[in-house]
């Protein structure tokens, strides 16, 4: 990955983590984009998803396997923190799917 892609990355995940504050100022948070991407996460890679975001968080005492939480807000910090790990490790492979997910999307 070279310099221009983990600056694109790091604008990224700052929209994304902007784009969460504003969400949460809403009254109704829920998803309202396409299921199709989330859907298409297991129930693994969503553990993982929510996982990074909440030892980021809450240092993990706020995860619950299996709640996978359906609101913009948390969505948007979950793919902000995911981002964030792309940029610092690079060759981590629970890191990597949320990219993979986004590249498939806007193919």
């Amino acid at each position: 990955m070279d310099e221009f892609h983990i600056k694109v990355l790091k604008l990224a995940a700052e929209i994304c983590w902007m784009h969460g504050s504003n969400a949460g100022d809403r009254v109704c948070q829920d998803w309202s984009g396409s299921m199709d991407i989330l859907n298409s996460l297991s129930p693994e890679e969503k553990d993982t998803l929510y996982l990074q975001y909440q030892q980021y968080n809450s240092d993990g005492k706020e995860f619950k396997s299996g709640e996978f939480p359906y609101d913009e807000m948390m969505i948007s910090f979950m793919a902000a923190r995911a981002l964030e790990l792309m940029i610092s490790n690079k060759a981590n492979k629970s890191a990597l799917l949320l990219l993979d997910v986004m590249e498939k999307k806007w193919k």
